[in-house]
């Protein structure tokens, strides 16, 4: 007698049972739109003027998941730690006193501020994390129904066949959707196709519709993130409709930007070289762009130099 497999019926990768499959790929179409979210969210920013000793993406990290970090010094070096708020706080509502924490919780010490600085996320001081997660869960929303609207379009039709006859029918169906010949005893065959009921499901196709709902999740998203969003494609576009269509997302922008930019102007009442922090752009590849043409220009005199104007 042969032994069943001990993790039989189970997703290799998730361990649940194969019958939870659309539980399984809801929480993962979840996920991948909060890491593409979060993602995004971690790479705003730049930072400039921060020695060896901090670390931009762990303070990034900390004020994502967080709301709130610290830059503080401690033996002659500045660090980028977690901040555990201690004791209340006064009269604006600032810490007094808290505690800089490494990720292991094994690097600590005391902080105030005539040592560090307390840096928040946004003026409202609040992490960010959980509306990732609302955005998220909609776009996986929306990912989900356009699957089961596809496959309500690839399998139209519900079969209904007595108990008995459910093994064969299961078989033809299996056939012909595999494209192959549904072949059967004659006189079986006959019998299933006699006592057999289709009702149809006659589904309508929305996920052009529903892929319209996605883009307006995402643009919402981005324009919580500070991102520039114009929705509509018109061939010529006034000044003052895309400020008034991308003031909302630079409002955004400005917010956790400003939050960070008090913190950097109050380190600079301890710590000697400037800190400065932007509006992530690749400043490198632009640069190289810039020169790389410069030199073509330099080479072949006929070269139109108009991009410099």
């Amino acid at each position: 007698m042969s032994k069943k497999k001990k993790n039989a019926g189970l997703d290799p990768f998730d361990g649940l049972p194969v019958k939870w499959e659309a539980a399984t790929l809801a929480r993962n179409a979840t996920m991948i739109y909060e890491d593409w979210l979060m993602s995004v969210a971690l790479a705003r920013f730049r930072w400039e003027g921060l020695p060896d000793t901090c670390d931009e993406r762990y303070l990034e990290w900390c004020l994502l998941t967080e709301g709130v970090a610290t830059l503080a010094v401690s033996g002659g070096n500045l660090y980028s730690l977690m901040a555990v708020i201690k004791g209340a706080p006064n009269m604006y509502d600032n810490p007094r006193s808290w505690e800089a924490l490494g990720q292991t919780g094994q690097y600590r010490f005391p902080c105030d501020w005539s040592n560090g600085v307390v840096v928040y996320d946004n003026l409202l001081r609040v992490p960010l994390g959980y509306k990732l997660r609302y955005f998220a869960r909609r776009l996986a929303l929306c990912d989900r129904t356009v699957d089961v609207n596809l496959m309500q379009q690839h399998h139209p039709m519900i079969i209904a066949v007595p108990q008995e006859m459910q093994a064969d029918a299961e078989s033809i169906y299996r056939q012909v959707a595999d494209g192959e010949p549904a072949i059967l005893g004659t006189p079986m065959l006959r019998e299933i196709v006699e006592r057999i009921t289709c009702v149809k499901t006659d589904a309508p196709f929305i996920a052009q519709d529903v892929q319209a709902v996605a883009e307006n999740v995402f643009s919402q998203a981005y324009t919580m993130l500070g991102f520039d969003q114009i929705l509509e494609k018109t061939e010529r576009r006034v000044d003052d409709e895309i400020k008034a269509e991308t003031g909302p997302s630079q409002i955004m922008r400005y917010n956790p930007l400003r939050a960070r930019r008090d913190a950097a102007r109050k380190l600079s009442r301890i710590w000697d070289t400037p800190v400065s922090v932007y509006w992530a752009t690749d400043w490198e590849s632009a640069n190289y762009n810039y020169l790389h043409t410069l030199e073509e220009v330099a080479e072949d005199g006929s070269a139109d130099p108009g991009f410099l104007a």
